[in-house]
This record gives C-alpha cells, sequence and structure tokens, in this order.
C-alpha cells in the first residue's frame, strides 16, 4: 500500500453557499482542507480556518503559524469573486476599493506567499476562480469587471515562471447566463465539479458558463 504524503488544500474567496461542495469535491485521501478568511470567521466543513486581518497583509505570517502545526499547502483555490454593485458615484468608489482588494491585492498577495513555500518543493497547484471579464457588461459592475480582468492579466505573467519551478496555475473563468437573476447557491456543485476537473486534468483556462 502507498503511503499518502499528508498535505492541505486551501480554499479562500468561496462563497459560503459553495463551501460544503468545494470542500467535499476538491479534497483527496490525506489531505485536509483549511480556509483563509478574514478574522474569525466560522467553518465547519470539517477543516480548520487560517484567519487573516483585513487587506491580507499578514497572510505570509498566518501560513506559517498554520504550517508549523499542520501539513503543508500544496493545493490552493482561491476565488475572485467580490462582486459589489453600485448606483452611485460615492457607491463605486467604495465597491472599487472592495473589489481590488478581495479580487487583486489579497489574492496577489497570497499568491506570492504561496510561490515562496511552494518554489523549493518544485510542486503546487494553484486555480484562480474568477469572473469571465468578457460576461460582466452591466456599467454598475465595473468595478468587478475591472477586478477581474486585474486578476487574470496578474496570473496569465507569473504562470511560465511558475510552471518552470513545477506549480501548474489555472482559470476556472464563470460567465453567469443572466447575472441579475443569477442563483448563485444552485450553481455550487456544477462550479466545484469544474474546479476539481481543472485541477486533476491541469487545465490552464476553462470558461463554465452557469445560470
Amino acid at each position: 500500500m502507498v503511503e499518502l504524503t499528508p498535505s492541505t488544500m486551501l480554499l479562500t474567496g468561496i462563497p459560503e453557499a459553495w463551501m460544503p461542495a468545494f470542500a467535499r469535491t476538491l479534497s483527496s485521501p490525506g489531505q485536509s482542507i483549511a480556509a483563509l478568511r478574514i478574522g474569525d470567521q466560522h467553518f465547519a466543513e470539517n477543516g480548520r480556518l487560517i484567519s487573516v486581518k483585513p487587506g491580507w497583509g499578514d497572510v505570509a505570517e498566518a501560513l506559517d503559524r498554520d504550517e508549523a502545526d499542520n501539513p503543508a499547502v500544496t493545493t490552493a483555490v482561491m476565488g475572485a469573486l467580490s462582486a459589489p454593485s453600485v448606483s452611485s458615484l460615492t457607491d463605486a468608489l467604495a465597491a472599487l476599493d472592495v473589489a481590488v482588494t478581495e479580487n487583486d491585492l489579497g489574492p496577489q498577495r497570497l499568491l506570492a506567499a504561496l510561490a515562496q513555500r511552494m518554489m523549493p518543493r518544485q510542486s503546487g497547484r494553484i486555480l484562480l476562480v474568477t469572473y469571465d471579464p468578457r460576461s460582466i457588461t452591466r456599467p454598475q459592475d465595473a468595478a468587478t469587471r475591472g477586478s477581474a480582468r486585474g486578476i487574470f492579466t496578474y496570473l496569465e505573467s507569473l504562470r511560465p515562471a511558475l510552471k518552470l519551478r513545477g506549480i501548474t496555475v489555472g482559470m476556472l473563468l464563470l460567465a453567469p447566463k443572466n447575472r441579475e437573476h443569477w442563483n448563485m447557491a444552485a450553481s455550487a456543485e456544477p462550479i466545484a465539479a469544474a474546479a476539481a476537473e481543472c485541477l486533476r486534468k491541469g487545465t490552464l483556462q476553462r470558461v463554465l458558463k452557469v445560470r
């Protein structure tokens, strides 16, 4: 019998309604689940919580603390799905701040921290789950569109260098048919299944149409 090396799958930025499906579908034997979240939010999907401060500036330290007592993160699924909708200029500025922090700045800081840990091991898997920028067309969703394109471009630029160091980076781009009436909770199972398939096959980019 082959002895499995303990490892951790990290989930972050995934909507609460999707967490049970993601934890159930993506985990594999010998792998524990950890959720990286701001503050001390509850996480009940048979996993543990890695807490970070707003802005994620302490994410490297948070991973260090966790890995002192737990298996290293070998797989990370990062959601960049914050989608504040606005109706005024004042709201737009606030929405932009939220979207940039949660969809761009936070994931970039996490990616840098993960790369520092994965590169010496010459292995690792990272999957970004975000919106297909082409599917976001409403004016009130400008902050979401811009931040989705930002993290998309950032990962695209880093992918070749990370690949040389044994780290695969994939993207699952969600394209809701009608964002205004999209039932996110009902999409949990197909999105989790698509994410699992992307990780298993090492898919570089996949657009998933959801209703």
